[in-house]
């Protein structure tokens, strides 16, 4: 897996953005919020000693029912779940 900056339309980014998603509607959803992935803006991974992948991403979320868009720069830990 490459390490450095990702291409924002490339399969590792676009995973990595859909896991932010599914924690934002599991955290922050309900019937009446549910957040969709919008857009990747940019990404960064960078392998990180005895426990995985380290992620870093900017990417766009829609609240599908209010049709709100947030931008959220959001940094996640990948631990097991890419090898």
């Amino acid at each position: 897996m490459a390490t450095g900056e990702l291409n924002p339309n490339h399969y590792p980014a676009q995973r990595a953005a859909k896991v932010v998603q599914h924690y934002l509607n599991t955290q922050y959803g309900s019937p009446f919020r549910l957040f969709g992935l919008h857009d990747v803006q940019s990404g960064n991974a960078e392998d990180v000693a005895d426990s995985g992948r380290k992620y870093q991403l900017e990417i766009t979320v829609q609240e599908i029912i209010s049709n709100v868009r947030h931008n959220y720069l959001q940094h996640c830990e990948s631990l097991d779940w890419i090898h």
